[in-house]
């Protein structure tokens, strides 16, 4: 799993860009370099996460995603999703997830909807 991260746009939007499956051997990792993006001492509490190139997610992945949305919120900011594609979003769908998180997408329609 490779992660990828950059600032977006004038309202500071973190995107982090998931590369790989989102399983029980991959959480630790995805939870760790999350955490390091986050850190209270960043001024970015906005984030999408873009899942373009996520092709599985199992409970575990679902459980450290849930995680580090709970931490962000926790920390007065918000996460959104981009570009789900058919398993990660099958997932989302059985257990709610609409309910939780705003899903987009595209990337794009995602960074925007901080602006609004």
């Amino acid at each position: 799993m490779i992660i990828d991260y950059e600032i977006r746009g004038d309202y500071t939007v973190g995107v982090v860009t998931v590369r790989g499956d989102l399983t029980a051997t991959s959480v630790d990792k995805f939870r760790n370099k999350v955490a390091v993006l986050i850190a209270p001492n960043k001024n970015i509490r906005h984030f999408v996460i873009d899942f373009a190139q996520v092709n599985f997610m199992d409970s575990a992945g679902l459980g450290s995603l849930i995680s580090i949305v709970k931490r962000i919120r926790d920390m007065k900011g918000d996460v959104k999703l981009a570009r789900l594609n058919e398993a990660p979003k099958k997932l989302l769908n059985i257990v709610h997830a609409y309910k939780h998180f705003e899903i987009f997408d595209s990337l794009e329609e995602a960074i925007d909807s901080y602006h609004v």
